[in-house]
């Protein structure tokens, strides 16, 4: 996927604002699925809500299964390593804007487009749970 030089602006806004807000909803909402102890609510409804991403304007390309199938991975590999090492969130999200940063001069396939934006979701959950942690 190419965009000619301009950023894909809404391939960034939304999934960062999609994780912001699951992040804070362990915090907002009453209920089982939304533990305050677990990410797994919140991972949970992003996956599901990512099958969204593949309609905004800027991800307009053929092979939708691979942008998902890379969305889904790029998620499990933000997400899974915390158990092991708590500090993980820091290379996500610093992978997470370096690919920001430089993603209007790339050609890259859907697929690793997808593993970006599973990392901006990723991205958005943790800081929106520690904000909701520090504000809530």
């Amino acid at each position: 996927m190419h965009w000619d030089g301009r950023r894909p602006t809404s391939l960034w806004f939304y999934p960062l604002s999609m994780g912001l807000v699951a992040g804070s909803l362990p915090y907002l909402v009453e209920h089982s699925f939304f533990d305050e102890s677990s990410l797994m609510g919140p991972v949970g409804l992003s996956a599901c809500l990512a099958i969204g991403l593949l309609f905004l304007p800027d991800s307009a390309t053929e092979r939708k299964v691979e942008m998902i199938a890379g969305i889904w991975i790029g998620m499990s590999i933000s997400y899974f390593p915390i158990a092991l090492f708590f500090v993980w969130m820091v290379p996500v999200i610093i992978f997470w804007i370096s690919s920001t940063i430089s993603i209007q001069t790339s050609h890259l396939p859907p697929f690793r487009i997808g593993l970006w934006m599973g990392s901006g979701i990723l991205s958005g959950i943790y800081i929106g749970n520690i904000i909701a942690y520090n504000l809530l």
